[in-house]
């Protein structure tokens, strides 16, 4: 008998219920093997740099290469993604327009919009899966669309060139199941029109090749958008480059200088995470173990703290407790008197010293830069300026920010700089006579009001490059500090005389702090 021909992947689109019921995926082809398609996604990029898609120098799959020097701080793109979702629990942006409705920078809110009519097609499919995540709900809105005939042959045979990790995904029963139970819903909510095969197919898919929806102005997702060029961008824990979202677009922007020829990165986690939680996840999540220079020299540093190997699980459990500690610290602020244990925040400081103490040798001190701790200190920061305190989060603002090592034009850098700025502000608010001014090693108010002013200026400055003079937050920052400028008399900030002033006061702040004299300006 004549071996039966491999089966090819649909070439027209992601599949419909005629087709056969093959719950193992074709053999697939890389993007890169397809230039056509290639050429089809980049040319939906809005951007004055040559990009290109081919074999990846990271992956076994395809990667995105500029095709000329980037500098640091440039837009390599932007991009109307072909999906983006929100999360469910998401309260503050737009499911339809994906507009904030929150203040930004203590801003005035956005007026309400009319809202639009819900066509009741996702609301089939969300009353038989009420806790389906974004990713999921793309996978949906995918098939949906397609169905409508929405989505073109192009971007379905480019969607069905990216990896999926399938075979990884569907044999972990936990997730195999969730995958199913999606899968099952989509099917049904479409009305049979799309069989099980392929609805289980895609919902893998769209989960490793999404990226997280990050707003300017946040510190954490609100959602998940997938976009095909996007999507060929490898992971690193040090990138090149980063995606926030604003509007309705994605945005690709450098972090350091790319040589013509080299490949774009990009961080799939958090950044702030610690070595160990970002390799557990990327193991997880998709299925590598990370061995990039960062992950080696921070498990380096680890080791020569600790002077043995045996003693790295205790460190990682005790980060995850820092992190857990936190969590309970910030529940207790949202819902007062229901944790009295994490009501006191000088109790939770001892519970972290207690902690971070336990972890390594008694004749070693947790180094102030490695996380959790920078991330910790200025979640108590904020804590402690909702609690009418803002001397302990000053110094806890300071050491979170100036002790962390994040680059000076990333996203994370602004925001916590924004923070510090927040306190700053309040604290150099405080009347003269504050019972908190009673302790005389405190800063003078004009020395706070002085490095407010400082930070302010670095956090314009780190928008810029980060986001670009074009994003509503970065205007936003800029429009906060002409606001300062105007009411504060003598020099301008950002002139020698006032850096002459900057740099005394910044030492003796810094100096009360407990954090090394470094100039942020």
């Amino acid at each position: 008998m004549a071996k039966e021909p491999a089966k090819t992947a649909n070439k027209t689109g992601f599949g419909t219920a005629d087709d056969d019921d093959d719950f193992t995926p074709p053999p697939r082809d890389p993007l890169h093997a397809h230039p056509d398609l290639c050429k089809a996604n980049l040319e939906r990029l809005v951007t004055d740099i040559p990009l290109e898609i081919r074999a990846s120098n990271i992956s076994s799959g395809s990667g995105l290469f500029a095709g000329a020097d980037v500098e640091a701080g440039r837009e390599i793109y932007n991009v109307y993604p072909t999906m983006k979702v929100l999360e469910a629990n998401n309260d503050s942006f737009c499911h339809y327009c994906f507009e904030d409705s929150q203040p930004m920078l203590g801003g005035a809110s956005k007026p309400k919009q009319p809202t639009k009519a819900c066509t009741g097609d996702e609301c089939k499919i969300l009353k038989k899966v009420p806790q389906m995540t974004a990713h999921n709900l793309i996978a949906h809105r995918l098939l949906f669309w397609q169905g409508k005939g929405c989505i073109t042959k192009p971007v379905a045979k480019s969607l069905m060139c990216l990896e999926s990790h399938f075979n990884d995904i569907t044999k972990d029963p936990e997730r195999s199941t969730e995958v199913l139970d999606v899968a099952m819903a989509v099917r049904e909510a479409t009305g049979n029109k799309v069989n099980l095969a392929t609805a289980w197919k895609l919902v893998p898919l769209v989960r490793v090749n999404s990226v997280r929806l990050r707003p300017t102005s946040k510190k954490e997702s609100v959602g998940y958008a997938l976009d095909i060029s996007t999507a060929t961008i490898n992971h690193s824990c040090d990138p090149n480059a980063h995606v926030f979202f604003e509007g309705q677009r994605l945005y690709v922007r450098s972090l350091k200088k790319i040589a013509a020829g080299d490949e774009i990165t990009i961080c799939y986690l958090d950044p702030t995470l610690d070595v160990a939680a970002r390799k557990a996840l990327l193991k997880r999540e998709y299925f590598f173990d990370c061995s990039c220079d960062r992950c080696k020299s921070e498990l380096k540093e680890q080791r020569s703290l600790l002077g043995d190997d045996t003693k790295l699980p205790a460190l990682h459990q005790a980060q995850r407790d820092i992190i857990s500690l936190m969590g309970s610290a910030v529940r207790a602020s949202k819902y007062p008197g229901v944790y009295p244990d994490y009501d006191n925040l000088a109790t939770v400081e001892t519970k972290l010293r207690t902690i971070m103490a336990g972890a390594i040798p008694p004749d070693k001190t947790w180094p102030e830069h490695m996380e959790p701790l920078p991330s910790a200190r200025l979640s108590l920061a904020m804590l402690y300026l909702q609690q009418g305190k803002p001397v302990p989060a000053l110094r806890n603002a300071l050491k979170g920010r100036l002790f962390s090592v994040r680059r000076d034009i990333g996203p994370d850098w602004v925001n916590e700089m924004v923070d510090l700025v927040t306190v700053c502000i309040v604290a150099g608010s405080l009347p003269p006579d504050a019972a908190a001014l009673e302790d005389k090693t405190v800063p003078s108010l004009e020395d706070i009001r002085t490095v407010t002013y400082g930070f302010l200026l670095a956090a314009c400055h780190g928008a810029l490059k980060a986001f670009g003079g074009d994003s509503e937050y970065s205007k936003g920052i800029q429009e906060m500090m002409g606001v300062m400028v105007a009411k504060r008399p003598g020099v301008t900030p950002g002139t020698k005389e006032f850096a002459a002033e900057f740099e005394p006061a910044q030492a003796r702040v810094l100096t009360w702090a407990g954090v090394p004299v470094k100039s942020e300006s």
